[in-house]
């Protein structure tokens, strides 16, 4: 799906997450293990706490049984969910809109709270 992007989202989110998320810190800091906690404890691009935002996600890549570390797992507060989202072309938001409406059935107002404005994180 990623392939679907504009190439202005594409470079945006690499941007916001090559200069906010700090992937070489983390891995220096983090070593892979089958805590996941401390991975998720801090906003990965802000560092607030997570017990201190007020909304979140977390995000993770699992196969099977196992947990794929480094950089993930990873936890954004809502403020840097909104900044991502605030980065995306209309023809991105287009194609993610699309993919979460065709993938994702939710009772109505599921997405009332979410703190990207109706939208699900773009992690």
């Amino acid at each position: 799906m990623a392939q679907e992007f504009s190439d202005e989202s594409q470079q945006a989110l690499a941007t916001f997450f090559t200069e906010r998320v700090q992937l070489d810190e983390r891995s220096q800091l983090l070593s892979p293990s089958n805590l996941i906690e401390p991975w998720i404890r801090h906003c990965a691009a802000c560092d607030i706490p997570r017990n201190e935002t007020k909304s979140y996600s977390v995000g993770g890549i699992i196969l099977g049984d196992n947990m794929i570390y480094d950089p993930y797992p990873l936890c954004l507060c809502g403020d840097c969910e909104e900044e991502i989202q605030s980065l995306l072309s209309q023809q991105t938001l287009g194609v993610w809109d699309d993919f979460i409406q065709t993938n994702f059935d939710c009772p109505p107002g599921q997405y009332r709270d979410l703190p990207t404005k109706g939208r699900p994180a773009l992690l």
